[in-house]
């Protein structure tokens, strides 16, 4: 749950994540304050001006409200954020995406209206089964989240909610999904060697499992 002591710091972190997991250091320069001063906003020694407030949100292309824990949406202002946001689910531990890109136009067909004439991405979503928190009950699991995003966002578009409607169920939604946690990958403690053994291995399992695709 969020630490509404210190929602600013929280916020702050956040924000430094999704930048690529920038160090106190280079989030510092970037937002043009030292770094002993990003560090105590983070943890909550010190609480910003309003001044400091409004410059933080400007150069982050975030909301004050969001900022300061008023507003519980984080707002996608860039393709910067959309990345960001796949990044961070493509390290979960919980979520694996199974992506794949079709860039490349098949120039011996022309109907225009076959998708192979055009970009776009296949994404499948999974849940990790062997990262499964089992204190998520069944109406916290991921495809279920998703399953009621989507059906909550076609409401809206075929104008069966009100906006105002859509904004109160949303922010409920996403309160209640609030406490599920997620873990992301970190194989900063794993040796270079041992990475690159496993690396192997898991190149090896793949060509087995092909292998055996066309054999069948």
């Amino acid at each position: 749950m969020n630490n509404k002591e210190n929602i600013f710091g929280e916020r702050l972190r956040m924000l430094r994540s999704m930048k690529g997991n920038l160090s106190q250091k280079d989030f510092a320069v970037e937002l043009g304050i030292p770094q002993p001063t990003l560090s105590s906003y983070e943890s909550g020694k010190i609480k910003p001006t309003v001044d400091a407030i409004i410059n933080i949100a400007d150069k982050c292309g975030v909301s004050m409200d969001w900022l300061c824990g008023r507003d519980e949406t984080f707002h996608l202002k860039s393709m910067g954020d959309v990345l960001s946001c796949l990044m961070e689910m493509y390290e979960t531990n919980e979520i694996s995406i199974k992506t794949t890109i079709h860039d490349r136009v098949d120039l011996e067909e022309k109907d225009a209206t076959d998708d192979k004439d055009r970009n776009w991405i296949d994404l499948k979503v999974y849940h990790n089964e062997v990262w499964h928190n089992p204190e998520v009950t069944l109406n916290q699991d991921f495809c279920t989240a998703i399953s009621k995003a989507y059906k909550l966002t076609q409401e809206l578009r075929r104008y069966e909610r009100t906006q105002e409607s859509y904004e109160r169920e949303k922010a409920y939604f996403i309160d209640y999904m609030s406490s599920v946690p997620l873990t992301k990958i970190d194989h900063s403690d794993i040796p270079e060697e041992e990475q690159r053994k496993r690396m192997l291995e898991l190149m090896k399992e793949e060509w087995e499992a092909m292998e055996g695709n066309t054999d069948s």
